[in-house]
């Protein structure tokens, strides 16, 4: 049931983000393309309106009171929140259009120009890298590395100041979400299927070519995929399928949490269902 709703914006505005603030669990922000707004998450009023100075494409990245974007001109932005101001930008080419993340206390941003930069939380440069071409995902990362599944044919590991771990090339571009879990990097690769690649050497776990499409979290001892027709339970050591449910117009399955988290899922309808673990 609902328990509070508002009016941010006109039916047109693009929203980019919605996080809970880092210092202060009983706010949360949301982010549009144009603005930041301040929200109690108690009731839903609004505390505070902030402008960005330029358009951003992406959810902010919290670092202390700075909320860091990416933006469709090609700068990293850091918005201070309270203040309402830029704090410090760092330029590169291309937009910013995939999720800015962050290795250990290393912030990384991938332009679609293919541009790979490692900046610190006061926007200076660490390390900077390259792959050869545009994201149709996001990376992921843990406290060493990002890992980076590109529409250039590989999958790419790099350490915090931007160093090559890792390639692993592809016969076909990649767009699927890559996900990541206990130093094991899932990717789906058309043709190919699902592949479980060791994080740390980039060697190749499993294949499992009955499984395409992306890892969204772990249930008891199975992982759970979801698939074009529905979901996958797949055993994590060593891909097989233990279980297939097809979900005849669903759109979308996303859970709260990685690991034996609520599952929502969202029919052509409209129409949300949440599925608690027991």
């Amino acid at each position: 049931r609902y328990r509070w709703a508002t009016d941010l914006a006109n039916p047109l505005t693009k929203f980019v983000g919605i996080v809970r603030d880092a210092n202060d669990p009983s706010r949360i922000i949301v982010s549009s393309e144009s603005e930041a707004f301040i929200l109690s998450l108690p009731n839903g009023n609004l505390l505070a309106r902030e402008r960005f100075q330029k358009v951003v494409n992406t959810p902010p990245v919290q670092v202390g009171n700075l909320g860091v974007y990416g933006t469709s001109v090609g700068e990293v932005l850091a918005h201070l929140y309270g203040r309402g101001v830029k704090a410090w930008g760092f330029d590169t080419i291309g937009a910013i259009e995939a999720d800015i993340v962050t290795v250990g206390d290393t912030l990384c941003a991938v332009s679609q120009a293919g541009d790979v930069m490692f900046l610190g939380g006061d926007g200076t440069l660490r390390g900077r890298a390259r792959i050869y071409g545009p994201l149709a995902n996001n990376p992921v990362a843990n406290e060493t590395a990002v890992f980076i599944a590109g529409t250039d044919q590989s999958v790419w590991a790099f350490d915090a100041q931007g160093r090559s771990l890792w390639r692993y090339r592809t016969a076909e571009r990649l767009t699927a979400q890559p996900a990541l879990h206990e130093g094991v990097l899932y990717v789906h690769i058309p043709g190919d299927g699902m592949k479980a690649f060791d994080a740390v050497s980039g060697s190749v776990k499993w294949t499992q070519k009955d499984a395409a499409g992306e890892v969204i979290g772990l249930r008891g001892s199975n992982l759970v995929v979801r698939t074009d027709r529905g979901l996958a339970l797949l055993i994590p050591s060593d891909g097989g399928v233990e279980n297939t449910v097809d979900l005849p117009g669903v759109t979308r399955v996303v859970t709260d949490q990685f690991v034996d988290g609520r599952l929502y899922a969202v029919n052509t309808n409209g129409l949300i269902a949440k599925f608690a673990p027991q």
